[in-house]
């Protein structure tokens, strides 16, 4: 019994030590290796990203059709949403354009919420940019100052925002109606502003270089140009803006597409029938196609500068977007839905449902890597 009961202590100690190694082994493993028993789910190469009126950011693979992940925001109503360069990021515009939600697209959540007002003054968000290093954001900015009596509205402004620290420098004052930011793909320096006009503005020099004029157009013969432009355009840099003109002298109005190369700053605007309500456009990745929506789905050519077919769609639609292959189209911003279509069939090939009825947000593609 006494040999026996020598044991005891070294056969404990012996299990011991092994439970001690296994779990520091596990320790290890969970350190050197973040998730290792759940790894995270591969990233597609393509999905398509909208938010909807509530707290939620919906991503679809276009390999599949699928739904990638709902994330969740803290601000409700998902508008613009702007992916970094390299995919990972998405800046995110919230609760009636007050804050910018960061998502991180692998986690699959929300990791960063910036807010830009302050107990005395109410800041909202009219576009939105990041630079191609993703540590710089550019806002344009209305900006409320609230007294105990009053309220006092300062003119809008674009800001650039560091994104690790929040800091703010203010750049520069704009016109009224800006409403889009989009910095140039081969300028680090130029950033594109939309409004009523375009400007170009040099965010070093903290200064506007160059207007281009469309809604205040005084050239005879021509006059206004109203211009819709949402940020379809990653697959040719060419950006697609519906436009609608009345010619000075006739007196008919037109319906048409101005298409602005970011990486030239040149543009072309035609002419493509009667008056018709577009809301946003997109151009084929060959540039020979452009595909613009509302009540209804047109086909336009764009080397024979007309509109060649025309779909009746079941709801009116405010966004289009197309896949990197030029083989589907991605339509929302109007119903609880993504609808699908085949480019060379104009037929509905899927209905993705989602959550809640989306944003007024446009459909962006990315490309996470």
């Amino acid at each position: 019994m006494k040999i026996q009961s020598l044991f005891y202590p070294l056969i404990f100690c012996r299990l011991k030590r092994t439970y001690l190694l296994t779990l520091i082994g596990l320790c290890l493993a969970e350190i050197c290796l973040p998730h290792a028993s759940f790894a995270e789910e591969p990233l597609p190469r393509e999905l398509v990203a909208i938010g909807t009126i509530g707290k939620t950011v919906v991503l679809e693979r276009t390999d599949t059709d699928e739904v990638f992940a709902q994330i969740a925001t803290h601000g409700i109503a998902p508008r613009e949403i702007i992916p970094s360069a390299d995919g990972r990021l998405l800046f995110v515009i919230t609760e009636g354009r007050r804050l910018v939600e960061v998502i991180d697209v692998a986690r699959k959540q929300v990791v960063d919420t910036i807010n830009l007002s302050s107990p005395g003054q109410t800041v909202r968000i009219f576009g939105l940019a990041v630079n191609r290093e993703r540590n710089t954001i550019f806002v344009n900015v209305l900006c409320v100052d609230r007294a105990r009596d009053a309220v006092h509205p300062q003119e809008p402004q674009i800001w650039a925002l560091d994104v690790a620290t929040h800091k703010v420098t203010k750049l520069l004052p704009v016109s009224l109606g800006v409403y889009l930011l989009i910095p140039s793909p081969t300028n680090g320096r130029l950033l594109y502003a939309f409004g009523a006009d375009l400007y170009v503005i040099d965010v070093q020099a903290r200064q506007i270089i160059k207007t281009i004029r469309f809604q205040s157009n005084t050239v005879p013969g021509e006059g206004p140009l109203s211009v819709s432009c949402y940020p379809q355009f990653l697959e040719t840099n060419l950006l697609s803006c519906p436009t609608q003109r009345t010619d000075p002298i006739t007196k008919r109005a037109f319906v048409g597409l101005l298409n602005f190369d970011l990486g030239t700053a040149t543009w072309d605007q035609m002419d493509l029938g009667p008056s018709e309500m577009w809301d946003s456009a997109v151009v084929s990745p060959d540039r020979t196609r452009a595909y613009a929506v509302w009540n209804g789905l047109f086909v336009v050519d764009l080397v024979q500068r007309k509109v060649i077919a025309i779909k009746d769609l079941p709801m009116t639609e405010g966004s289009v977007n197309i896949s990197s292959d030029g083989g589907k189209l991605y339509v929302s911003d109007g119903s609880p839905s993504i609808l699908i279509y085949d480019t060379r069939t104009l037929k509905l090939v899927k209905t993705i449902a989602l959550p809640e009825t989306t944003a007024n947000c446009a459909l962006r593609i990315i490309h996470p890597r």
